[in-house]
């Protein structure tokens, strides 16, 4: 049992932080995404909910040396990781995020906020320099 519930807990939070990605990176935010309730709330909740998931993982590996695993456990765990792939896989992050940087102007990989870096200066030469 712990491995489904270490499994969903995992599956959970990762679909939680692509649908927050998603959220935060729209170019009109909505109400639900502000920026404290993403520090004080959603990000704590997720990585408390990660963390006992992983806890749970290591929990499994640990007490369930010998013992087999039922079938039916095996198949709800599969079921779950298969559905969170396929929830992951219809929000079409990478599409949704490049058409998010066009509407704001930004190159695809960069983040909002982020600034241009900072060209090499000539060789030989030190800014200090005048």
């Amino acid at each position: 049992m712990t491995l489904l519930v270490g499994l969903t807990c995992l599956c959970l939070a990762t679909v939680a932080f692509c649908v927050l990605l998603l959220g935060c990176r729209a170019p009109h935010q909505p109400r639900w995404c502000s920026d404290s309730l993403v520090a004080n709330v959603y990000v704590p909740l997720l990585i408390g909910v990660g963390v006992y998931g992983v806890s749970d993982l290591i929990h499994f590996a640990l007490t369930s040396q010998g013992q087999p695993v039922s079938p039916v456990t095996l198949a709800a765990a599969a079921g779950v990781v298969v559905a969170t792939l396929a929830l992951i896989k219809g929000l079409r992050l990478q599409k949704t995020l490049a058409a998010y940087a066009a509407v704001v102007g930004l190159a695809p990989g960069s983040a909002p906020g982020e600034e241009p870096p900072v060209p090499p200066a000539r060789p030989g030469r030190s800014r200090l320099a005048a």
